[in-house]
């Protein structure tokens, strides 16, 4: 998965579209994994439930119940003190009691591994997910830096993974094949107000016609100055 992100944000980078390509996402922090031997445990006559209850108590917390004192609800959680759980090996020092009211050792039930993963586990509609940002290149639109986006992921990407769309873009995107409507529903009421106004079908058309007359005059200037212009882009 960190292959597949580095190689993403590295040919995004070089893509002339895009630039500032990265993601937040970080696979190399430390984690402690714990397997439980369940054959054991099950010849031991040790509940899995029971295990991973001690593991949580101790190790991490678990909440107990409520109590009202000076008019006041506290929260009561039990976990084991700072330094008796700031070294994996203090799991050696905690045991579970069998169905047969034995205590078992916890470390000869669970192996601990060293490994890296992700710190924080990301969902977008129910799926795991990783952020990817970036931004148009200078000279670019939105929508032409979005289509490369799109491109490289189409390339990159397994067929098992996917893309979707959010923030911004995503709005674009949704309301992309409305832009014609607004824009002719917009030209429509002005035009009927400017009528009402002057009472009359033809001044209004003769406004409406000067303002893109004006709007290109200062388009040209703007080229003629030699000067870039995002409307083109």
């Amino acid at each position: 998965m960190l292959e597949i992100v580095g190689q993403f944000m590295m040919r995004g980078n070089q893509t002339p579209r895009l630039q500032a390509v990265f993601s937040t996402f970080k696979a190399n922090t430390p984690q402690i994994l714990i397997e439980v031997d369940r054959n054991k445990a099950k010849s031991l006559q040790v509940k899995i439930d029971d295990i991973f209850r001690t593991l949580q108590s101790y190790v991490g917390s678990r909440y107990v119940n409520d109590f009202n004192f000076l008019s006041r609800t506290y929260r009561v959680y039990i976990q084991a003190d700072s330094q008796f759980r700031a070294n994996p090996n203090d799991i050696n020092s905690l045991y579970v009691r069998s169905e047969n009211d034995q205590m078992i050792p916890l470390n000869s039930l669970v192996k601990l591994t060293s490994t890296t993963g992700a710190q924080t586990i990301n969902h977008y509609n129910l799926f795991r997910s990783i952020e990817i940002n970036g931004s148009p290149a200078p000279g670019f639109s939105s929508g032409q830096a979005s289509m490369a986006m799109e491109k490289l992921a189409k390339e990159i990407l397994p067929t098992s993974m996917g893309y979707e769309w959010s923030g911004i873009v995503a709005e674009e995107k949704e309301s992309g094949g409305q832009a014609p409507i607004i824009f002719g529903l917009g030209l429509i009421f002005v035009f009927l107000v400017l009528a009402a106004q002057y009472e009359n079908y033809v001044d209004p058309l003769i406004i409406m016609l000067s303002v893109p007359l004006a709007i290109m005059g200062a388009l040209a200037s703007q080229s003629l100055r030699g000067l870039s212009n995002d409307v083109f882009c």
